[in-house]
C-alpha cells in the first residue's frame, strides 16, 4: 500500500495500465481513502484470487535477495595463471524458473562471447598479462518491470586469469619434496635453449620439470636425476626454436 495516488509516481508506476493495475483507494472515507493499493481483487486481499501482477513482482525481487542465481560454477579458484596452451573451459551451474528464463552471458575482457552455461576459451584469445572473464547469469523474466528494466534481475562472477608473455613460468619439483630449482635463459641464443639451475647443496635427488612456449605451442614434461655435487651447475634443456 502507498499514500500515494498520483499514477506517475506511485512506486508500481510501470505497471498502471496492466492487467488493472491502478491506484485504487482502501475505502470512501479516512483513514482507508488515504491509503492506496494496486488491484481490486489481489490475493493479498480476497485469499481465493489470484496475486496481482505487482504482488508477483513483490514475491520475485524478494526471493531474489534471498537466492543466488549461481549455484555453482567452476574453475573454483576466481585467480589463476595459465599453465599450457590448452583450452580453459569455464562452467555457471544456475537455478533455472519454469519458463526459462535465467540465462549466462560471457564476456573475455569486455567482449561478449556466447550465451550459454559453459563456454571454452582458446588459449589465442587471452591476451598477455591480466585477462578477466566474467559471467553475468540474468534472470530476464517478464513479470517484473520495476527492477532494472529491460535488464532483469542479474548476478555475476569474474576470473582473473594471467598469461605470461614468452615462456611460461617454469614449474619444478624435486624428490626432496622442496623446489630448489631456477630457471634461466641462455644469454647466447635466448629463442633455442634454456636452463635449469641446482641450488640445492644436496645432491642426488629427481628434477622434474613442465614449461611451455606460447608461440610454438611445444608442451615439455620430463624427469631427470641430478648426481652433481655442489650448487651451480647448469643442466640444459632444448626447446622449440
Amino acid at each position: 500500500m502507498t499514500a500515494t495516488s498520483n499514477p506517475a509516481t506511485v512506486k508500481w508506476k510501470n505497471w498502471v495500465g496492466i492487467n488493472n493495475i491502478g491506484v485504487y483507494a482502501y475505502g470512501g472515507s479516512a483513514p482507508a481513502s488515504d491509503w492506496y493499493r494496486p488491484h481490486q481483487s489481489c490475493r493479498m486481499q480476497y485469499l481465493g484470487n489470484a496475486f496481482c501482477s505487482v504482488c508477483v513482482e513483490a514475491l520475485i525481487s524478494k526471493i531474489h535477495s534471498k537466492v543466488n542465481m549461481i549455484d555453482s560454477y567452476t574453475p573454483l579458484s576466481t585467480a589463476f595463471t595459465i599453465m599450457g596452451t590448452s583450452p580453459r573451459p569455464f562452467t555457471i551451474r544456475k537455478l533455472q524458473t519454469t519458463n526459462n528464463s535465467v540465462s549466462v552471458q560471457w564476456f573475455l575482457n569486455n567482449t561478449p562471447l556466447a550465451v550459454t552455461d559453459s563456454i571454452t576459451i582458446p588459449y589465442t584469445s587471452f591476451v598477455s598479462g591480466t585477462n578477466t572473464v566474467k559471467a553475468v547469469v540474468t534472470d530476464a523474466t517478464g513479470l517484473s518491470k520495476s527492477y532494472l528494466p529491460a535488464a532483469g534481475y542479474t548476478r555475476t562472477i569474474s576470473w582473473t586469469v594471467e598469461k605470461m608473455a614468452g615462456l611460461l613460468p617454469f614449474e619444478g619439483f624435486t624428490s626432496l619434496g622442496v623446489n630448489k630449482l631456477k630457471w634461466e635463459k641462455d644469454s647466447i641464443n635466448q629463442a633455442a635453449v634454456n636452463y635449469i639451475r641446482n641450488t640445492a647443496s644436496t645432491a642426488g635427488y629427481t628434477i622434474g620439470w613442465r614449461c611451455c612456449r606460447p608461440d610454438s605451442g611445444v608442451l615439455w614434461t620430463n624427469t631427470f636425476t641430478h648426481r652433481r655435487r655442489g650448487t651451480g651447475c647448469m643442466l640444459p634443456m632444448q626447446t622449440a626454436k
